[in-house]
């Protein structure tokens, strides 16, 4: 990877978790930065020590899905390399995260996902306490589709919007068996009458 190849990669992955219209996937990564954009900025240093990194995309991946607004100033940081190596050991102990974070849900499934009076559903509450890491956050809504109806049931107009922007960026970056994942929550909760529906997308 080339230097302005870094670069174009950094701004590509910025519109993405910040720009609801920008899809990495569905434009390839094309943005309309130039080299002489990369040229005239003072920190442009940053993207050669990028382009040298042994996986530059999973690297500024963990790093925008834990701050949209990651600068490039902060990147090699000791926070930005600690989200990197954290995502990966997430990434190699998936099912077992996945496995003691589904143990955190309620006994009675369908409560999970209830918004009473519009406040967050259990489900959201553990997440927002870190008690469930957003990749089981984010395979469970691929199994039960319940962000449609949180979006018209939840009144919080800050926070449940960019949480769920955010989940919707880094899903197509998460590479994991839905089937197998679905297996688990209908094993788990198999005494519940639970259905992989929700009235949502």
């Amino acid at each position: 990877m080339t230097q302005f190849e870094a670069y174009q990669l950094y701004n590509a992955l910025h519109l993405h978790f910040t720009q609801d219209g920008y899809d990495y996937h569905k434009y390839r990564g094309k943005t309309r930065v130039t080299e002489h954009s990369l040229d005239v900025r003072p920190d442009k240093y940053m993207f050669y020590k990028l382009s040298k990194h042994e996986d530059p995309l999973i690297y500024l991946v963990s790093n925008f899905s834990e701050n949209a607004k990651f600068y490039s100033r902060d990147m090699f940081s000791v926070n930005a390399d600690l989200n990197y190596n954290e995502f990966l050991r997430r990434q190699q102990s998936l099912t077992y995260q996945f496995e003691c974070d589904i143990d955190n849900l309620l006994e009675d499934f369908d409560k999970n996902f209830e918004v009473p009076d519009g406040d967050y559903p259990h489900l959201l509450k553990l997440l927002t306490r870190k008690k469930i890491s957003k990749e089981s956050f984010i395979i469970i809504q691929d199994c039960v589709r319940f962000f449609g109806a949180w979006n018209k049931r939840i009144t919080d107009p800050v926070l449940w919007p960019k949480i769920a922007m955010n989940c919707r960026k880094l899903h197509p970056f998460l590479k994991y068996d839905r089937d197998k994942y679905r297996g688990i929550l209908q094993n788990k909760f198999s005494h519940t009458t639970y259905t992989p529906q929700h009235n949502g997308e």
